[in-house]
């Protein structure tokens, strides 16, 4: 299952087929978000917001920074659970933005665009 969700999820970021697991998305990797950027990552987000209420995992608010979108998840949430909510409202919604990546940890749901893969390209999954 967590196998499938990392690869859902990097399928729509310019690391396409290649997967590794990440602590968090590095600062300086992520690209500055333009107005219409902005604009589609939070409405998708939002959207992501309320499929994950829907199903039980009360996320926060939409958090918008300059480099990336952001959803708080309650101290306590099940993660694996929590990642396989993600994947089946990522398949309803559809990807999220081309070239986005989005990443789930324990206190934080983080959609950005990064300005590089940063994942080996010789290591497959």
């Amino acid at each position: 299952m967590i196998a499938l969700a990392v690869a859902m999820l990097l399928a729509a970021s310019p690391c396409g087929s290649r997967t590794s697991p990440s602590a968090a998305p590095p600062s300086s990797n992520q690209k500055v978000l333009t107005r219409a950027q902005s604009e589609r990552l939070v409405r998708w987000a939002g959207s992501l917001r309320s499929c994950l209420r829907q199903r039980g995992y009360p996320v926060g608010a939409v958090k918008l920074a300059r480099t990336r979108i952001e959803l708080a998840v309650p101290e306590g949430t099940e993660f694996h659970a929590l990642v396989g909510a993600g994947v089946a409202c990522g398949e309803a919604l559809g990807d999220p933005f081309p070239a986005s990546s989005l990443q789930t940890f324990a206190d934080r749901i983080v959609l950005y665009l990064p300005k590089r893969c940063l994942l080996d390209p010789n290591v497959s999954a």
